[in-house]
């Protein structure tokens, strides 16, 4: 019983410890560390200390291992936890290791900016969100990717002809919020589209785009007093074959309002089927040739 009494104060007369400067206790310590303004690895290791009760102060002999020494001189430190090992030996050959947490943490706000107050959007707008975003500018220090959170923006999902009040903040990884900004969505209708009965019908040589569009108006009637007018059909890209092609032609008007009509142009002529082929001219050549060296050669004989 007493050897076994004596082996146990030995063993403690001869641990070692060691501690954080700030610490009292051997528990896991957290160093929270400023991701804008971290502290050098030097600066980490100064933090510590180590008593030995027979060598005395062993400070100088801590050995650090950390993945934070290698990013804090790359620059490439990370918002996480990076584990921190700490081992020393005394004199003697007794080791203490312990692991201690240095913890980077991002304590700035992501920025969040107004570019326009209010903003115009068609009704028909598929991705109004996206629309929105064109108001907004936002920048984090460490994320890339911010988390967006919308006041008002679900009264948009089937909006009505109105004015709406949107707000919007933004959350970096670290959950620090933006100041909330606001602004003034105009919701109206300035795109209209017409599903035509009527059709072009094309009975020869392929076609211009003016073309078709000065025949469209013409059919349609419509008024000339758009400020652009535009047409996108498969049937300029067919090399005229013979189909069925669908078209669009846009008219955008100057307050902004476009008329979108779509209709078909119908190529009842292949230009494949009405060109000659080559072989045929080659052919009549060839008997034209033959026909005259007959007539020659009969001249001759006679």
């Amino acid at each position: 019983m007493r050897k076994s009494s004596l082996i146990v104060l030995l063993l403690l007369f001869f641990s070692l410890s060691i501690f954080p400067v700030q610490a009292a206790e051997e528990s896991t310590y957290f160093h929270i560390i400023n991701f804008d303004h971290p502290l050098s690895f030097k600066e980490i290791k100064d933090r510590y200390s180590c008593y030995d009760k027979i060598d005395g102060d062993i400070t100088h002999k801590i050995k650090y291992t950390s993945e934070y020494e290698t990013d804090y001189i790359k620059g490439s430190l990370r918002v996480k936890d990076y584990p921190l090992e700490i081992s020393i030996s005394n004199s003697r050959g007794y080791t203490t290791t312990r692991i201690d947490i240095i913890s980077v943490r991002d304590f700035a706000a992501p920025t969040l900016e107004v570019l326009k107050q209010e903003i115009d959007i068609d009704i028909s707008t598929q991705d109004i969100e996206k629309e929105l975003l064109t108001c907004f500018t936002m920048k984090d220090n460490y994320d890339v990717n911010l988390r967006l959170e919308w006041t008002g923006l679900e009264a948009l999902e089937h909006p009505e002809e109105k004015e709406y009040s949107v707000s919007l903040i933004v959350y970096d990884s670290s959950e620090n919020a933006s100041s909330l900004k606001t602004i003034l969505v105009h919701v109206k209708k300035s795109i209209f589209t017409h599903i035509c009965k009527q059709s072009i019908t094309i009975k020869g040589a392929l076609k211009s785009k003016t073309d078709i569009i000065n025949e469209w108006i013409n059919i349609m009637n419509l008024p000339t007093d758009y400020e652009s007018i535009s047409i996108e059909s498969n049937y300029f890209t067919s090399s005229n074959k013979k189909g069925i092609y669908q078209a669009e032609i846009t008219l955008t008007y100057e307050d902004g309002i476009k008329h979108i009509y779509q209709f078909k142009i119908i190529n009842e002529v292949s230009k494949e089927n009405k060109s000659t082929p080559l072989i045929v001219y080659i052919s009549l050549s060839c008997i034209g040739i033959i026909a005259l060296l007959g007539i020659l050669i009969y001249r001759k004989r006679r």
